[in-house]
């Protein structure tokens, strides 16, 4: 037994445990979502966050956790338990599995270089094109954003719908800045800025690239629910800076939502502009309580992290013996 072998066990049982729990976020995202009414919008941004990453933490949970050295160190391999329930068979239709579940894995490692690689590029041409504030968004921003965030805010020759945050830079378009009045643009860039402070356009650039290199639907459904909180909290807080909650309707309805989007996001869906203008222009804020959504996030997330460490070691040393 190699401990080379045993990291591609860990590896593929990685994959295989990273998709069967994807299946997870999507109804357990769709039900905390459902509960937002009864929760403030920054407990439900967190606990979306946290449904989001769940594939990747079980993943690195099973790949290096339980990825011991040897199976000497592990807690029993009971491949021949299973080749007894299952039949002599067991091995032979367990290595095509394994196979392809490796496959995956490759694949998907290349997709999120070839995306990722192809990300950073257009983030840094957009970067080389752009310019710093003009006088009218700087007369904004002195306004609405304290003076060391004004250097992250950025001009670009580029179309409305793709304004946003982009990591940790705030990118408008010309077009954007020249076509709203002051009160609008103002309502905008207190908007952005509330994601520049909550660190959103890092969290929607890296999460982003890896729900939409894994091509998974079920779990990009939770990463589009915490895009809608996300959105949802910006707006709230930006009003509370003092902005006006009209002025930021105008601007998404002059605007049809395009301007408001993040990188990756998926801000411009008409749902979430029905939702946004709906919070905006209510006469009083829904009172909060994130009792019942911390209970389902700490009970499913534990768990699912419970399991994967009563089983983790066992059925990586498992895979192993099936695949060496």
């Amino acid at each position: 037994m190699h401990d080379w072998q045993h990291a591609i066990a860990g590896g593929v049982l990685a994959v295989a445990v990273f998709l069967l729990i994807c299946g997870v976020t999507a109804p357990l995202s769709t039900l905390v979502w459902r509960l937002r009414r009864r929760i403030n919008l920054a407990d439900l941004k967190v606990a979306l966050a946290l449904v989001t990453l769940l594939p990747l933490q079980v993943a690195v949970l099973v790949a290096f956790s339980f990825s011991l050295p040897s199976c000497v160190y592990q807690s029993g391999c009971y491949a021949g338990w299973l080749q007894h329930l299952f039949g002599a068979g067991f091995s032979l239709w367990m290595r095509p599995i394994a196979v392809f579940v490796g496959g995956i894995l490759v694949v998907w490692i290349a997709r999120l270089v070839y995306r990722g690689a192809s990300l950073i590029r257009t983030m840094c041409e957009l970067y080389a094109h752009s310019h710093p504030p003009s006088p009218k968004l700087l007369t904004v921003l002195r306004q609405v954003v304290p003076q060391d965030w004004h250097s992250r805010f950025r001009e670009v020759d580029m179309p409305s719908e793709a304004d946003g945050v982009y990591g940790g830079t705030c990118l408008l378009s010309r077009e954007t800045v020249g076509s709203l009045n002051e009160a609008q643009l103002k309502a905008v860039v207190a908007h952005e800025y509330q994601h520049l402070r909550a660190g959103d356009g890092w969290f929607a650039l890296w999460v982003g690239l890896l729900v939409n290199s894994t091509a998974l639907g079920i779990w990009n459904m939770a990463y589009r629910y915490w895009s809608r909180a996300a959105e949802l909290l910006a707006d709230a807080r930006a009003a509370q800076s003092g902005v006006a909650r009209t002025e930021l309707a105008r601007a998404l309805l002059n605007r049809q939502a395009e301007a408001q989007g993040m990188v990756l996001g998926f801000a411009s869906e008409g749902i979430l502009l029905e939702e946004r203008l709906q919070s905006l222009l209510a006469s009083q804020p829904l009172k909060s309580s994130a009792r019942v959504t911390w209970v389902l996030i700490a009970v499913c997330v534990g768990g699912v992290l419970y399991l994967v460490s009563k089983v983790g070691a066992a059925s990586t040393c498992t895979v192993h013996c099936v695949l060496f």
